[in-house]
């Protein structure tokens, strides 16, 4: 027997044995990857956390045949402090308006809300980011386009619903929001279509973060009276985002999203008009942090 007789058995069993560990290697943090992870918000009693957001539009209109343009957007910072984390996990915050401000180009203009500065709201959620209560504590003399404004900032800037149940890297869940909100002499109410997706973990101003892309579709309806005219307000929006959730801590680290809405309004009265207009708008969202 020649003495390579055996050689290529054990060529083969080291080849195969040397495949696998590659196969190992490669594979072994996608399958590691794939473990479900159970989300939830775990803000902390007696703990505060305070978001900055800033959002920017450009928007174009029509006034009787003669197109108008228009930019601006808002800074804003709230406070939120955990009052109380209940039995049932209902969480309470006591949300303070720390700054709002909003600027429009052409002419510029800059308007800070000190009315609403110090002015506290109180918002209860679950611990899958469901709103269930929401109401001013302090009186706010102010218009209630503005109230409007940063009454809504509060489930838009902090919060988004988790899915309830564990789930790996790649999976979606969805969520539907009816949200209403009083305006001058009349409401707006949005009706919204999410979808989730859970894109993996990436690093964000310093926290391990699970990255959540996601899409929606809103419908909007609403009316208003003012000056003897009634506004009545329709229109759709669609908006892509991606957040950075801190799976550990339970927390929004950070939120972008670009918003595009298509909007009529329909006034009459003594100016009886329909004045369509069309807005991009692209917002960030950020946890700050000594």
């Amino acid at each position: 027997m020649s003495k390579f007789s055996g050689y290529p058995g054990n060529y083969f069993r080291m080849f195969f044995r040397a495949l696998f560990m590659m196969f190992f290697l490669l594979y072994a943090p996608t399958l590691t990857a794939q473990e479900k992870i159970n989300l939830m918000f775990r803000y902390q009693p007696g703990e505060i956390y305070t978001y900055r957001y800033s959002d920017t539009f450009e928007c174009r209109q029509e006034v009787r045949e003669a197109e108008m343009n228009l930019g601006g957007g808002n800074n804003s910072m709230f406070k939120m402090e955990v009052a109380s984390v209940s039995p049932d996990t209902s969480i309470t915050f006591i949300v303070t308006c720390e700054e709002m401000k909003s600027f429009v180009n052409n002419p510029d203009t800059v308007t800070e809300y000190i009315e609403l500065v110090g002015k506290r709201a109180k918002v209860v959620l679950d611990r899958l980011g469901r709103e269930t209560e929401k109401e001013w504590m302090d009186s706010v003399n102010i218009s209630g386009s503005t109230v409007s404004l940063m009454m809504g900032s509060y489930r838009s800037v902090n919060f988004f619903q988790l899915p309830g149940h564990p789930l790996a890297a790649g999976e979606h869940w969805s969520a539907r929001i009816n949200d209403s909100a009083e305006i001058v002499g009349g409401y707006v109410k949005q009706t919204e279509s999410i979808e989730y997706s859970l894109n993996g973990f990436s690093q964000k101003n310093g926290h391990d973060c699970l990255k959540i892309g996601y899409v929606s579709r809103s419908e909007n309806l609403g009316k208003a009276s003012m000056e003897g005219m009634e506004i009545y307000i329709e229109g759709t929006g669609d908006t892509t985002g991606t957040i950075w959730f801190d799976p550990d801590a339970g927390i929004l680290v950070y939120r972008e999203s670009s918003i595009m809405q298509e909007m009529t309004y329909t006034i009459t009265g003594s100016m009886s008009m329909s004045v369509p207009l069309i807005q991009t708008i692209k917002s960030t969202c950020s946890l700050v942090e000594d």
